[in-house]
């Protein structure tokens, strides 16, 4: 038989009360050390002091002040007139400023000149270009069928010589026309312009030549309307000099014509 010794359990209540006591005391020791090193905890603030409300009556409303009795408002003090602007004065217009008188000259009198022959030819009507010899042939019966025309002797021109009867003045002048005629008829051309477009007319030529018949001066007194007429009658008396010496007759170191130029179209 065999003996066995069972060893009574261990009491653990005492131990487990002991270790919460412990733990209990490790907790709770900061939190004291903590509130003393702290100081002691500030009292909660006191409510504020209940507000005091106070109703103001509304402040009497001012009379109404009428203008009566308003105080009386102090006299308008006038502004002082501008002074007046200065006038200006006229300014004085100056003296008219005399004209000189023009010199008088002294009258001097011409010195007298010879008087010039003016002579009036007939119209010289054109003709087409003909040889030489037809238009010379031509010109006598021309000359004869034409009227006489007498030179129109103005109050420049000379009276005939002593000892020279009027008849054989006349004569002379009329026989040099009929050779100026028919001189100035051979130099005479139709402009082929004109002619192709069948234009007509009788320019007035005025020319003036010496004793020798050379040409002095040449215008044109009347033109036709057709430049190219006007032109060639000028270009006529320039190309048909000289021209054939004027007759003793016709006094004067300048003789002076005014000469019709015919230009028109003969139809056969």
């Amino acid at each position: 038989m065999t003996l066995e010794m069972v060893a009574p359990a261990p009491d653990t209540g005492p131990r487990w009360g002991r270790a919460f006591a412990l733990a209990l005391g490790a907790h709770l020791l900061p939190g004291a050390v903590l509130v003393g090193w702290l100081g002691p905890v500030a009292a909660p603030p006191a409510p504020p002091p209940a507000g005091i409300m106070l109703e103001l009556a509304p402040l009497p409303s001012a009379p109404a002040v009428t203008p009566s009795d308003a105080a009386p408002a102090p006299p308008a003090v006038e502004a002082p007139p501008p002074p007046p602007e200065p006038v200006e004065e006229p300014t004085p217009e100056p003296d008219p400023v005399p004209v000189p008188k023009p010199r008088e000259r002294p009258v001097v009198k011409p010195l007298p000149v010879r008087p010039k022959a003016e002579v009036a030819l007939p119209r010289a009507e054109a003709a087409p270009s003909r040889p030489r010899e037809q238009a010379e042939a031509r010109t006598p019966a021309s000359a004869s069928s034409a009227p006489p025309a007498a030179a129109q002797v103005s109050d420049r021109t000379a009276a005939p010589a002593v000892g020279a009867s009027s008849a054989q003045t006349s004569s002379s002048v009329q026989t040099w026309q009929s050779r100026l005629f028919a001189h100035l008829e051979r130099h005479k051309r139709y402009p082929s312009r004109a002619r192709r477009l069948r234009q007509e007319g009788v320019p007035m030529v005025r020319f003036a030549m010496d004793r020798e018949g050379r040409l002095l001066s040449v215008r044109l007194e009347h033109p036709c309307g057709v430049d190219s007429l006007d032109e060639e009658a000028l270009a006529l008396v320039d190309r048909a000099q000289p021209f054939p010496p004027p007759p003793p007759e016709i006094q004067g170191e300048r003789v002076e014509l005014v000469v019709p130029v015919d230009f028109s179209i003969r139809t056969r």
